[in-house]
This record gives C-alpha cells, sequence and structure tokens, in this order.
C-alpha cells in the first residue's frame, strides 16, 4: 500500500448552581453560537467543535481497503442533577468534485452502536447523548454520490479511495445552563479517528489513531519531528524504511496560506544553500485539506542532497532527520495569528504506521 492512498456534547441543563466534580466554575457563554442548530429549531445553540484534518475510505485497486473509524462521547462520570444530555453532529466534507448529476455527497457508514434517535443526515449523521459516560463508533467504508430522481434517492458507490475532513459538533440549547456547558465540554467531551487499512484478503494491515482536536484549541503555528529514509541507492528505495506523510486543514471560514518548512536536525533550514525548497506555501479554502507525502512535496534532492551539495546524498543513506513545521501567513508572509489550522503528520516504517505527536506553538514567534 503506497501512502500515496493515504491518507456533544452536551448539555441541556436548566439548573446547577454549584461546580461539577469540584472542577472551577466558568459560566461565561463562550461556546454560543448565534446560528440556527443543524437539526431542530432556535436561533442559537452552544457548540464544542472538532476537526479532523483527514480521512480514508474506499476501496484500492488491488482490493485492500481504508476505512476511518470516528470514536467519540463523554467521560463516565457522574451526571449533574436534572442532566437531560446533548446532542452530536457529524459533517463529512469530500474534497473531491461532485459530479454534475449529484444530488448530496454522503459517506456510507456501518454504526456499530445505536442510540435512540440516532439518524443519517444528508452527509452526516446526528444523535443525542443520554447519559455522561455514552459513547458512539462509526465506521466509515465506503463513499458514494447521491442521485435524485423524482421523489427517489439513489446511491452511485464509487470506486476511488476519497478523502476529506470531519467536523464533529457537541451542542446544547440556547436556554442550556452555561456553567454546566463549559464543565462537561472542557473536562468530559472526547474524539477519535481511528484509520484502518485491510489488505485484498479483508485483514488489517494498518491501524493509526488520531486524537480530536477542538476548534478553540487550534493555533496558527504547528511542529512536529519526522524521520526520512530509504535504501543507499540513486534514487533511494523507501520500501522498508521511514516514509512521513502530512495533512494539514484549514478550521477556519475564510481562505488561508499555510507556509510548510522543514528543518535539519540542528536546527537550520538551510534555505537557497544549494536546492531552495524547503519552504512551500499552499492555500486552502473554508474547510478545506490537502496531503502529501513530505519526501516528494519537498523533493528528495532537497532531503538528501543540499547540506553537502554534490556528494551524492551526502554520505547520509540513513536519510533525514529535522522538524516540519506549519504556518498559517497572511498575504506578506507573516504569521496570521487570527487563522486555525491542524496538520497531522504520519509516520509509516515499513508496515508499521505511528501518529507523530505535533508540537502547537503559540501564533507570535519569541522575541528572546
Amino acid at each position: 500500500m503506497r501512502l500515496e492512498k493515504l491518507f456533544p456534547i452536551l448539555v441541556a441543563i436548566w439548573a446547577m448552581a454549584t461546580p461539577l466534580l469540584g472542577q472551577s466554575q466558568d459560566c461565561s457563554q463562550k461556546y454560543l453560537v448565534n446560528e440556527r442548530p443543524p437539526i431542530g429549531s432556535g436561533s442559537s445553540y452552544y457548540r464544542r467543535r472538532v476537526i479532523f484534518p483527514w480521512y480514508a475510505v474506499g476501496p484500492n485497486p488491488d482490493g485492500s481497503r481504508w476505512e476511518t473509524r470516528l470514536v467519540f462521547g463523554l467521560a463516565a462520570v457522574p451526571a449533574p442533577q436534572d442532566f437531560l444530555g446533548g446532542n452530536y453532529f457529524i459533517d463529512y466534507r469530500s474534497m473531491k468534485n461532485a459530479p454534475a448529476w449529484n444530488y448530496v455527497g454522503v459517506l456510507r457508514q456501518t454504526d456499530v452502536q445505536q442510540l435512540p434517535h440516532d439518524v443519517a443526515w444528508a452527509g452526516g449523521a446526528f444523535g443525542n447523548f443520554l447519559r455522561l459516560g455514552s459513547r458512539m463508533e462509526r465506521h466509515l467504508t465506503e463513499f458514494a454520490w447521491q442521485v435524485r430522481e423524482g421523489d427517489n434517492y439513489t446511491f452511485n458507490t464509487t470506486t476511488d479511495l476519497d478523502v476529506g475532513i470531519i467536523i464533529l459538533d457537541f451542542y446544547a440549547g440556547e436556554k442550556s445552563n452555561p456553567c454546566v456547558v463549559n464543565q462537561v465540554y472542557d473536562n468530559f467531551a472526547y474524539a477519535q479517528l481511528i484509520f484502518v487499512y485491510r489488505r485484498p484478503d479483508g485483514t488489517v494491515q494498518w491501524q493509526v489513531s488520531e486524537p480530536g482536536y477542538f476548534v478553540d484549541q487550534l493555533s496558527s503555528r504547528w511542529a512536529a519531528p519526522i524521520n526520512i529514509s530509504g535504501v543507499a541507492s540513486d534514487p533511494p528505495d523507501f520500501v522498508d524504511f521511514e516514509d512521513p506523510s502530512f495533512a494539514v486543514a484549514n478550521a477556519g471560514d475564510k481562505e488561508v496560506r499555510v507556509r510548510i518548512s522543514i528543518f535539519e536536525q540542528f536546527g537550520e533550514p538551510h534555505e537557497g544553500f544549494s536546492y531552495p525548497s524547503w519552504q512551500k506555501t499552499i492555500t486552502l479554502g473554508p474547510m478545506r485539506t490537502e496531503g502529501h507525502i513530505i519526501r516528494q512535496f519537498f523533493g528528495e534532492d532537497a532531503l538528501f542532497k543540499s547540506i553537502y551539495p554534490g556528494s551524492n546524498y551526502g554520505g547520509r543513506p540513513s536519510g533525514f532527520r529535522g522538524t516540519i513545521l506549519f504556518e498559517a501567513i497572511d498575504a506578506s508572509g507573516n504569521v496570521d495569528p487570527s487563522a486555525k489550522i491542524i496538520p497531522l503528520v504520519i509516520q509509516r516504517v515499513g508496515d508499521s504506521l505511528t501518529n507523530v505527536q505535533l508540537v502547537k506553538l503559540p501564533p507570535v514567534k519569541p522575541t528572546w
């Protein structure tokens, strides 16, 4: 399998005067959104949002396939008095261009667990959380376009791998107690994405997990360590060696430029030293994502030859060791502190796939 192929909650509470389980009390309306909820009526609601920068679902020509599992819920803790549960909404955004005949883009999904009132809704799903400790798991296994013929709807399943973003909203009604909303959102809500790659015979070859980040926790700058190595040949053979990929999503409602830079193990970018491809910029529309294999994005010459020009991979067949940096920038190249981006970095080593821990950086660079 080549990496080219890869790639709530809350609460309608009307009375609660004391902090939940000893947590500090925050009664601000920081999660209040002044817009109509995706399901139901009203002019506003409380929402905390998670955005995953990548999912993979669908078959490959060799009979193997990707599926993505979304796991989310509320921690199992004692509920406050009169706790009535909350709601979630999932929106799957494909990065493919819909065909002209498409009515609405959807993903087929297998429901592993269903709670009452759990229903499919357009390109996503909606349901209720009845209690703290509720857990949902959804398996995304097939991508399809929806066809409308009169009053009838059918699905035209594609055979291509689909990629995009997943938006998960935990939300509660506008009359909910903000003290309890904040306590539950801040302390007990969670989400996780799991990629599963199956061989042609259906057995699992790769599985890797990605934690969910709430949008209010995002930054305009992120970094992650990377290792890239291949057999000492020209060009290097990366079949059984370290080969990382990345994806980055724009979590905002306006277009954003993302500058992606790499630094070698001593922190030097070597921009322009030999091969000036240590830094590239991509443009992402609202709620859009893009992903690449790092060595293909920057070029193998840049990673293996630029430190010691003319030395046939610099005598470094073990490969490149360094850091990848993601920065949302404005038209002048300055970091845009108002932008919200979320990267994903995955490291492949042979048949093993691992999530690389991100480092969230402050929007403003230190001045020391």
